[in-house]
């Protein structure tokens, strides 16, 4: 090791000797290198502009596409072996403005569904004379079926009516 001169500090603490020293500890010193962060000052902050307007005539809710169509169909048709008439209730409700096959399937389901609730009772309350049970098993079958032959029909675009419905809504 060399002695240190007048002329030469005695390297510190952290420092090497001479220019091989390795980069400087501790936090940067002096303004932040490299483009600046946020908006530059002056500008609006949050977004440029709104989106513009839809075009004249071109409001309300899109129409349905045709797959878009079948899924909700077969939704109302299919979904009371799940939700009862709850489901037609909820598709109807749903796609009233968007497709006009959809509500009339919807409508054709919730009528069927309510009808065929009723049936069901009228069935359980005829059990105490025993004729009651063979037309609550009847009533089950027919419902399965015709709910399935619906679903098949609506789905390939037919509209379809249920037999023995009750028209309660329109």
């Amino acid at each position: 090791m060399t002695t240190p001169t007048p002329e030469q500090p005695e390297p510190g603490p952290g420092q090497g000797p001479g220019p091989e020293q390795g980069p400087p500890q501790g936090p940067p010193q002096g303004p932040p290198q490299g483009p600046p962060q946020g908006p530059p000052q002056g500008s609006p902050q949050g977004p440029p502009h709104p989106a513009p307007p839809p075009p004249r005539g071109q409001y309300g809710p899109r129409p349905l596409t045709q797959s878009e169509t079948q899924l909700w169909v077969l939704g109302a048709h299919l979904g009371p072996l799940v939700l009862g008439f709850i489901a037609p209730l909820i598709v109807m409700l749903v796609v009233d403005q968007r497709s006009a096959f959809a509500r009339r399937q919807a409508v054709e389901a919730l009528n069927f569904q309510l009808s065929f609730l009723i049936y069901f009772l009228v069935s359980a309350l005829l059990i105490l004379v025993v004729v009651g049970l063979v037309l609550m098993l009847a009533v089950g079958a027919l419902w399965v079926i015709f709910m399935i032959l619906a679903a098949v029909q609506s789905a390939n675009g037919q509209d379809y009516r249920y037999p023995l419905t009750i028209r309660f809504v329109s």
